[in-house]
């Protein structure tokens, strides 16, 4: 999830089994934070995270944190009635790194009591895993892949032990193929799968920091194919849900780009180092009214003269140019 705090409304559609109720999530961040005071917009909304909280506060009892952006008695008065209200730990950055600290036996225990105790103590209805990622390839480097893989099912077993009062848990899945190495069989992904209500598969961010070209950060078919993935895996239909990107994403492209013919598939400037480290040559434009209606653009700004990707530099008088190139994102779901 390349939300690096930054996640703006991002609404959650399930798929609909038969026999199984339909979930419509959203996500709330500390930086987007306002929240229509109008129903009729949060209508129907089944379950709203509020994001994010590092793991690490919980490995003790001197370090609970405080609610994000507001108490979770003030949340509800936005939703309907009987709306679950979760806490995302983790999210892209640095936090997820914090889940390395639930290494072994007795510091699962502890913080799944701590975890539980807070969550009861605040009101909250569920606590979303947003680990990003188990096994590596999230913006921090693993301190031991194999080890977070293993741990994973166990930190999540320890949590459902703990939660009182109905609690349960979520997960956030990854949609790219590098996030999923937390899951290789069905039979090894099961004991996961079983602790959780329900899962969340981040359908977007397909090009990203780690990839070499343009392309659809999200799009149906990669999508779908993500979906079939985890169904392969063993992860029952009736838990995933399905994640929309509310943003754009933009890239820095190479100069071999002027030689694309389609904005598809074009060099990009590499937009993390060799430690993952960003290199601030990508970046999102989130869909908020302050974005939807941005300033005009420059009076010097062209369009490419034959519709290819970037521009021909010999119709420049050999102006040299630096091209961004903003990556299609999946439109709002009504």
């Amino acid at each position: 999830m390349y939300f690096l705090r930054r996640l703006a409304w991002v609404n959650v559609l399930a798929f609909i089994t038969l026999g199984h109720a339909f979930r419509d999530v959203m996500y709330i961040d500390e930086v987007h934070s306002e929240i229509p005071t109008n129903l009729s917009i949060t209508t129907g909304i089944t379950h709203v995270i509020m994001a994010f909280v590092d793991p690490k506060n919980f490995s003790s009892v001197d370090f609970l944190p405080s609610p994000p952006l507001m108490p979770v008695k003030d949340v509800r008065t936005h939703f309907d009635n009987g709306t679950k209200v979760g806490i995302a730990l983790g999210g892209w950055g640095p936090y997820s790194s914090s889940f390395s600290l639930v290494s072994t036996e007795a510091n699962r225990t502890t913080f799944a009591t701590n975890l539980a105790d807070w969550v009861e103590k605040q009101g909250y209805d569920f606590v979303d895993i947003d680990w990003e990622y188990p096994g590596g390839n999230g913006a921090e480097k693993s301190f031991d892949a194999k080890a977070e893989i293993d741990n994973l099912p166990l930190l999540l077993g320890a949590i459902k032990e703990k939660l009182k009062n109905g609690a349960f848990i979520s997960l956030a899945l990854a949609g790219v193929p590098d996030g999923m190495k937390a899951f290789n069989t069905a039979e090894q992904s099961k004991s996961t799968w079983d602790n959780i209500d329900f899962t969340t598969v981040m359908a977007y961010d397909f090009v990203n920091r780690a990839s070499n070209n343009t392309g659809h950060h999200t799009d149906v078919e990669s999508s779908r194919l993500a979906v079939q993935r985890y169904i392969d895996l063993g992860l029952p239909a009736e838990k995933i849900n399905l994640g929309f990107a509310f943003y754009a994403k933009y890239f820095e492209v190479s100069d071999a780009c002027t030689k694309c013919l389609l904005p598809d598939g074009c060099s990009l400037v590499p937009a993390q180092g060799a430690n993952g480290m960003d290199t601030f040559k990508s970046g999102v434009i989130t869909f908020e009214s302050r974005n939807i209606d941005p300033p005009a653009p420059p009076a010097t700004l062209q369009e490419s003269p034959n519709g290819t990707c970037g521009y021909n530099n010999a119709s420049l008088d050999g102006v040299e140019t630096k091209w961004h190139i903003v990556s299609l994102a999946a439109r709002s779901v009504h």
